[in-house]
């Protein structure tokens, strides 16, 4: 695997200030961060490694607590008629949608992990790393829950993460993690 240092930096910058926010900024963000990030990616995706696995790069799209997409589920995402209709059933329950981010779905593949319905705030679902071996794409999830002296909000939440990475045919396996937050 790639070292772990390169794949944080690469990580940090793709799943931090360019995970786009609802809203009017989405374009100006996905402008700004995805060349350079891309090409963050490509250079490491150059080092020469030893292993059988390699590490993936991927790009944040969105990440969000709520979403009108109540069932727990995992996508990969290959033409834009899935990706508009995965768009609409994530802002179903509200009443103005971002617009939708452009995706050249001949280079590019989403993947998207959905928490489902959780009865309060305190839900989170994040990609953390993507694998590929010679035939498929491990694709690892943690799904975390708040502890028991965690201050959540009542408000039922439907926690999702969404990336976007090189184009695959390769077989996509999700590993789902379940943790608990120590909120001390």
């Amino acid at each position: 695997m790639k070292h772990f240092a390169n794949l944080a930096a690469a990580q940090s910058i793709s799943t931090g200030s360019d995970r786009a926010k609802a809203g009017a900024g989405l374009k100006s963000l996905d402008t700004l961060f995805r060349a350079p990030t891309i090409l963050l990616c490509l250079a490491l995706s150059l080092t020469p490694t030893l292993a059988e696995a390699d590490t993936i790069c991927f790009l944040g799209v969105l990440k969000l607590a709520d979403s009108g997409h109540a069932e727990a589920q995992n996508y990969v995402i290959k033409t834009q008629t899935e990706w508009q209709s995965l768009w609409e059933k994530i802002f179903s329950n509200t009443g103005e949608k971002p617009p939708l981010p452009e995706i050249d779905f001949t280079r590019r593949t989403i993947v998207a992990v959905f928490q489902g319905s959780q009865p309060s705030g305190g839900y989170e679902i994040s990609i953390q790393e993507l694998v590929e071996t010679e035939s498929s794409l491990e694709v690892f999830v943690k799904a975390f829950a708040p502890g028991k002296r965690c201050i959540v909000t009542g408000k039922i939440s439907r926690p999702f993460d969404i990336i976007e990475i090189e184009k695959t045919e390769k077989q996509v396996v999700f590993h789902m993690k379940h943790k608990f937050r120590n909120c001390g």
